[in-house]
């Protein structure tokens, strides 16, 4: 598959985690539910304490499931959607999050619906399927492992919409999702915990 800003959810959300650190804290907390998000709805402080620690990231993205993404440093002023006919609509944060081992994941909520730590060996994960009535084949990207230095950062989420389309896309490719990285030496005491930005999966 080519690596591609894409991410694919069948529950409507996705999820930033460094796989090292995300892992180490359900060992320590003695966690071994592979249905993470409904342990975490059941479990308001633990999940709190995720967000507070920077140990992963959920967003509920509410009403579509596939969407584009990127990333902006201070180093990397230019991206996906400036590059690419796409329109700034929304904007939330400050949120806390830890890299670790110069790696990040971003991936769809299903990862935490049948959590694996086993599935992560690749740099891609995600499968291919029929769609259509052609039968074209199609790769559903899962998640997908970025480089990062390793580190607290402080993330500012930016909400996109494409202004107009270079090639036929379904509608449900409208949306895109930027994140704002920003190192600091610590976390935040007031980053945000809002109700639209946790574990919850929308029916």
């Amino acid at each position: 598959m080519n690596k591609i800003n894409k991410i694919d959810s069948g529950s409507y959300g996705i999820c930033l985690f460094s796989l090292n650190n995300f892992s180490k804290y359900l060992k320590k907390n003695k966690i071994k539910s592979k249905s993470l998000i409904n342990f975490f709805n059941k479990n308001k402080l633990l999940s709190d304490d995720t967000l507070e620690k920077g140990i992963i990231l959920p967003i509920n993205t509410m009403s579509f499931n596939q969407f584009y993404f990127d990333f902006i440093t201070e180093n990397k002023k230019q991206t996906y959607f400036s590059a690419n006919n796409w329109t700034k609509i929304a904007e939330k944060g400050i949120f806390n999050l830890e890299i670790n081992e110069n790696e990040l994941w971003i991936c769809s909520m299903d990862v935490l619906n049948a959590w694996d730590i086993n599935k992560f060996t690749q740099n891609i994960l995600g499968y291919t399927t029929k769609n259509g009535v052609e039968g074209k084949e199609l790769f559903y990207y899962e998640a997908q492992k970025m480089n990062f230095a390793s580190g607290k950062y402080l993330v500012t989420l930016h909400g996109y919409k494409r202004i107009k389309h270079n090639e036929p896309v379904n509608d449900d490719e409208d949306y895109g999702l930027g994140f704002e990285l920003k190192k600091v030496d610590s976390f935040s005491i007031n980053s945000e915990i809002p109700e639209n930005i946790n574990f919850e999966i929308v029916d």
